[in-house]
């Protein structure tokens, strides 16, 4: 039996260093063509096992070749490549080049969540917070921060007035600016009510006005008054007078009916 684990140690490169057999359940030294020694029972090298540590450096000369050939794909997808000859570690720096060809070093964590050339991300930032400033100032106003972090990040602003507020550069891009001055170009006057109610013919007959959902006293040309919102004066459907809407609609039913029995030969112009 000792003659066959010494065959099957040849057979792996290395040998069996027991000098007698002891039987199946005893643990019998070996030493690997690299040199390692370890013991190990009989059964273990039947069924085909050999070095531990060959077999662990094995896995882990394939994990880290596998970790470097991850990192030159990331690398080519963004159009650069991975300068390591080899994977170093999770936490070791390695060494990459970009398209426009600035060489840095960076850990792979970074590279996996998508992070890349910091010299291009510098000079992309800066152009882009040019941009913005040239966009703030064609608003009339200034912006007070010194860093530009991204398009998402909040700039500190100030418009023409003299409102100072926070807002994100791809806001600023979509034409957003101050919402304070917004919210006053939105704000109506009384004065605006009664323009409103001069264009219909009317008046309007309240004295003040809060928001658009204040409902205000107007008269219409022919002296009705009602309540009613700005909203509803001046929205999409821009109603006005009920009474007099009301009348025409009674005076026009009478003249389809009219119109009917004139058709059918009952009524007075047949």
């Amino acid at each position: 039996m000792l003659r066959r684990l010494q065959a099957a140690a040849h057979r792996h490169g290395g040998e069996c260093l027991a000098t007698a057999y002891r039987g199946p359940e005893e643990k019998y030294p070996f030493r690997c063509a690299q040199g390692h020694a370890w013991a190990t029972r009989p059964a273990n090298i039947r069924n085909g096992s050999w070095c531990p540590v060959c077999a662990a450096t094995t896995y882990w000369d394939k994990a880290r070749r596998a970790s470097l050939h991850r990192l030159q794909t990331l690398a080519h997808q963004q159009g650069g490549a991975c300068l390591a000859p080899a994977y170093l570690g999770s936490v070791h720096k390695h060494a990459f080049r970009c398209a426009a060809g600035h060489i840095w070093e960076t850990e792979p964590r970074f590279i996996q969540k998508g992070h890349w050339c910091p010299t291009c991300h510098y000079l992309q930032a800066r152009l882009e917070f040019e941009t913005i400033q040239v966009l703030v100032q064609q608003k009339g106003g200034r912006c007070l921060s010194d860093i530009y972090v991204n398009c998402k990040t909040p700039l500190l602003l100030m418009c023409a007035q003299g409102h100072t507020f926070l807002q994100k550069p791809s806001a600023l891009q979509r034409g957003h600016w101050c919402q304070q001055c917004a919210h006053q170009q939105m704000r109506k006057t009384i004065v605006d009510m009664q323009a409103a109610a001069r264009a219909r013919g009317g008046a309007c007959l309240s004295t003040a006005y809060i928001n658009n959902k204040t409902h205000l006293y107007w008269q219409c040309a022919d002296g009705h008054v009602w309540r009613a919102t700005l909203g509803a004066i001046t929205g999409s459907r821009k109603q006005w007078c009920p009474q007099c809407r009301a009348g025409r609609t009674k005076k026009e039913a009478q003249r389809e009916r009219i119109a009917q029995m004139n058709m059918e030969g009952t009524g007075p112009f047949r």
